[in-house]
């Protein structure tokens, strides 16, 4: 009645292969020995076949038609194709990137699949993002921080079988502000100065002070917390720099301290 071929996904279930035969005073069917092996079984006087969940592959349905000069055989060949597989990414389940324009591309793969698509979340495309149907490569808008989520699709028997990879997209760092502004001064003497600094989205901040300063005997920098160390005869000028690490970082600020030396004891010209 099905013809001489028919295809069905994998999967528990029972599917009856009936024939006709003219003349004939009976008809009875049979099942390959692979796919019996395979857990299938066949009635052999309705053609009712029960398939095992687990089984896929080839599973040939004779039947034979008893009578005169018989008997009549004919087979029904059934190919049972395996369940699509659940997507994989090639970049796995999550990565991270750096604010900025671009294009990265989430490509995944799954097993028996007859097509993957791609598609992107809301939020990442109200931000200005696009993405590849095809491809599953993501166009990045310049300005775009925050979390894009890909989904791969994969068509197939018993499916689509779908899973995400989450890319979180980093702002750039910004460009450090010390606490005191871009200049201060002091008067000549020992004193220890926290020059501290902040900045948006960094992941650090190192502190460096100026060669000619730090070579003074008794000067010196603490590149952890900014705090400079002032020996008591040190005058002139300091730079001390901080660096914020972070995403296409690092950015740089620096302060200048002015070191005014210590006003002299009046001196009469006359003695």
């Amino acid at each position: 009645t099905m013809g001489a071929t028919s295809t069905r996904c994998q999967g528990a279930g029972t599917v009856t292969y009936d024939a006709a035969a003219t003349n004939t005073t009976g008809i009875t069917y049979s099942l390959n020995a692979a796919s019996i092996a395979g857990g299938n079984t066949i009635n052999s006087s309705t053609g009712e076949v029960t398939y095992a969940a687990g089984f896929s592959g080839t599973s040939i349905v004779t039947a034979s038609a008893a009578g005169c000069s018989g008997p009549r055989t004919v087979t029904h060949t059934v190919t049972v194709t395996a369940t699509v597989g659940l997507p994989t990414f090639t970049l796995g389940a999550s990565s991270t990137r750096c604010e900025g324009a671009g294009t990265v591309t989430y490509t995944a793969t799954a097993t028996n699949n007859t097509g993957i698509t791609y598609s992107l979340d809301a939020a990442s495309i109200a931000g200005g993002n696009a993405i590849d149907a095809s491809t599953g490569e993501v166009t990045y808008d310049a300005a775009w921080s925050g979390i894009s989520t890909i989904t791969a699709s994969a068509a197939g028997c018993n499916g689509p079988r779908t899973a995400n990879h989450t890319v979180t997209t980093n702002a750039n760092v910004g460009t450090p502000v010390f606490t005191l502004g871009a200049t201060s001064t002091r008067c000549q003497g020992a004193a220890i100065v926290a020059y501290s600094a902040t900045a948006t989205n960094s992941t650090g901040m190192t502190y460096s002070l100026d060669a000619t300063t730090d070579a003074y005997p008794g000067n010196s920098i603490n590149t952890t917390t900014g705090a400079v160390t002032y020996a008591a005869g040190w005058s002139g000028t300091s730079t001390i720099t901080a660096s914020a690490a972070g995403c296409n970082g690092p950015a740089t600020a620096t302060h200048t301290v002015t070191t005014t030396a210590i006003v002299g004891i009046p001196v009469f010209i006359l003695g």
